[in-house]
């Protein structure tokens, strides 16, 4: 799965540095393709269509890709950070599989809601930093 992971990067970087359309993206500018392509993978799943959600959900990660890309450009932060980030907050917010292991989905949702509301509260407590581009 790296080797599959690198090859797709690879291929989304080299369409960065090399084709025209993709240079003038900004994070502003290329933002409506995620909604559309989100709006396509609820498709795929009304359609109740493997292959189709299989294209979608690939063109979707694509997009998130290069929304990667475009930030680590401007100097936003990286990927690492971003992976790293959201596999500390995917942990924190599922203490039912870590630290406090239970089955009851009712324990689930109140645990997952409490560390939600905690995050949210630090989040407005935080600096925003701009983007910094027009839109």
């Amino acid at each position: 799965m790296e080797k599959s992971f690198k090859k797709l990067t690879d291929l989304n970087k080299k369409f960065r540095e090399e084709c025209v359309w993709h240079r003038e993206q900004t994070l502003h500018s290329f933002a409506h393709k995620l909604k559309e392509e989100a709006g396509e993978v609820l498709e795929a799943l009304e359609d109740n269509d493997a292959d189709q959600l299989k294209e979608e959900l690939g063109d979707l990660l694509w997009d998130v890709l290069f929304m990667i890309r475009l930030a680590e450009d401007k100097k936003l932060f990286d990927a690492k950070s971003l992976f790293d980030e959201t596999h500390e907050k995917m942990i924190r917010r599922n203490p039912h599989l870590y630290e406090k292991k239970t089955d009851d989905m009712d324990e689930i949702w109140k645990m997952y809601y409490e560390v939600k509301a905690k995050d949210k509260e630090a989040k407005a407590n935080r600096k925003k930093r701009p983007i910094g581009e027009e839109k």
